[in-house]
């Protein structure tokens, strides 16, 4: 298995260092249908992720326009710990601080500090982002993962890219109203072609 998925890995990253060389790299890579079709034939290679996955979300570009943004918001958010009504980000941090120890368990960065206090920060500064809605449980395992690929304010981005360009009402406090239509939506279909189309799943009816 290792030795496939290593000849895979090489394979992959020949073809994608292939196309940005000849479509640039960063901010100013072309994207084209040939990229669409190469990351659906072949998974971006671990050493790639970081790039590609800032270029595809398009979390670079918010990025290269608020560069200070990310520990502007840490600032912030410190402050505002200091004054009378921070109760409610008191209570979001000590649910925070709940769920970064159950983030990746396993994966040796988050057995330091150093691991902890990235994730930790970069949950803080997304519910300072989300004023309303803010951080809710289930954000610290896509941040734990970003986090494996790249430092935190670029996960931080890609955090919202995802939650507000590709995922909007999923991860919510309140609602997750995007949640609750793709149940509806496979509840239905489940329903409707059970007995015909899924037959060994039939008996275990919601």
């Amino acid at each position: 298995f290792q030795l496939n998925f290593l000849q895979n890995e090489n394979i992959a990253k020949e073809k994608y260092n292939a196309y940005m060389h000849s479509n640039g790299i960063g901010i100013s890579m072309v994207r084209t249908h040939e990229l669409k079709l190469l990351i659906s034939n072949y998974a971006i290679p671990s050493e790639l992720k970081s790039k590609l996955w800032q270029i595809n979300s398009g979390s670079i570009n918010r990025q290269v326009i608020k560069p200070s943004y990310y520990s502007d918001l840490l600032q912030l958010r410190n402050k505002k710990k200091t004054l009378e009504n921070s109760e409610k980000i008191i209570a979001t941090d000590q649910q925070i601080e709940k769920d970064i120890r159950r983030s990746l368990p396993q994966h040796p960065f988050y057995h330091s500090e150093i691991g902890l206090n990235a994730l930790r920060n970069v949950l803080y500064a997304y519910d300072s982002y989300f004023q309303n809605n803010g951080y809710c449980q289930s954000l610290n395992i896509v941040a734990s993962l970003l986090l494996i690929f790249m430092p935190p304010p670029s996960a931080f981005w890609v955090l919202i890219s995802l939650t507000e360009d590709y995922l909007p009402n999923y991860y919510e406090k309140v609602g997750m109203i995007g949640t609750q239509l793709d149940w509806m939506i496979l509840e239905k279909h489940f329903i409707k072609c059970k007995n015909s189309c899924i037959p060994k799943l039939a008996q275990y009816e919601p």
